[in-house]
């Protein structure tokens, strides 16, 4: 199958490699059919995530489907459409039994090194998910709806924003600073807005024109001016 590599050197090249093969019953294969760059996936090109081993598949944000399934996997049957997480959780520990799969003390992650488990990620044709139950959404009901480029936020940036924006406990009388107008600002910034005023900052223009784009309140912070920015955009109020 074809699959994006890193190879070493801060880089990534497409080639041939193995289709990957179920290892435990927990196991399940997803044919790909829509895959993501993730900014984790940069870091690596810049030599910034240790681990990285040469010749292992990166990506872990994906939506496919069940191409084959372990034993053990009762929650998705072959040919279902399904939503990858990029965090592997074991499904068995403390924390995964209370559903705080985060903090899984197994937990590891696609495409991202031997550091977290030296799993092959999902750029790639197929990809090998541990404990499917538990780190596959099925896109059924509602969920059926979404197209897989819609649904495709759902397994990282979509989710971390929405965590962490969770956090901070936000009051409808309060107003939020987002400080970063990429990816994740944007679902942390769109999560927030459901409860109060929010104002996004970033040092990137062409960043802070997207949010504004999609119709945040977004500025551009140059040098050491995000304290008046920041004034200057919520009418003194912070």
């Amino acid at each position: 199958m074809k699959a994006v590599v890193f190879v070493g050197g801060g880089t990534v090249q497409v080639e041939d490699v193995p289709q990957p093969k179920l290892r435990s019953n927990g196991d399940a294969i997803v044919k790909v059919t829509h895959t993501a760059i993730c900014g984790s996936d940069l870091h690596l090109l810049s030599g910034h995530t240790p681990g990285m081993r040469a010749g292992s598949v990166i990506g872990h944000e994906f939506v496919g489907t069940v191409h084959d399934a372990g034993g053990g996997v009762t929650s998705h049957l072959e040919g279902a459409r399904v939503l990858g997480s990029f965090l592997i959780a074991c499904g068995s520990c403390a924390p995964c039994r209370t559903r705080r799969f985060n903090l899984c003390t197994e937990r590891r992650a696609l495409g991202l090194g031997t550091l977290t488990g030296d799993l092959d990620g999902a750029q790639a044709e197929y990809v090998r998910v541990p404990s499917a139950d538990v780190n596959l959404k099925s896109l059924i009901g509602d969920l059926s709806e979404l197209s897989d480029e819609e649904a495709l936020f759902g397994g990282d940036i979509l989710a971390t924003g929405f965590y962490g924006a969770s956090l901070a406990e936000m009051k409808p009388d309060e107003t939020a600073i987002v400080i970063g107008a990429g990816p994740v600002g944007i679902f942390t910034a769109g999560a927030l807005a459901r409860v109060g005023k929010v104002v996004m900052l970033d040092t990137d223009a062409r960043r802070v024109a997207a949010a504004q784009g999609l119709g945040f309140s977004a500025a551009h912070v140059v040098d050491d001016n995000a304290a008046d920015v920041v004034t200057q955009a919520t009418e003194g109020e912070l």
